[in-house]
């Protein structure tokens, strides 16, 4: 083998590395994401990643709990001792 075709292979070997190299910097695509079909969907999948539902959910079910509890106490609680103390409503 000649010097000059030592150099020629020494230099596509270097090409080729290089090849690669660049290959595995190239930044690799992804799929976008789905688009949601309209605004309602949009909102459903906004509250789901942002764990909003859950805190809306128990806000709602703890406001109506009081008042149930508040309901109980006044109409049915309260008016037994209210009977048996005198002067009480």
């Amino acid at each position: 083998m000649s010097s000059t075709d030592m150099e020629m292979t020494r230099e596509d070997e270097i090409l080729d590395e290089l090849k690669k190299i660049r290959q595995l910097l190239e930044p690799k695509s992804t799929a976008p994401s789905p688009v949601p079909e309209g605004i309602w969907q949009e909102f459903i999948d906004f509250i789901g990643k942002a764990g909003v539902l859950g805190l809306a959910v128990g806000f709602i079910m703890g406001t109506y709990i009081g008042k149930v509890v508040q309901a109980l106490v006044n109409d049915i609680i309260m008016p037994i001792p209210g009977a048996l103390i005198s002067g009480g409503d």
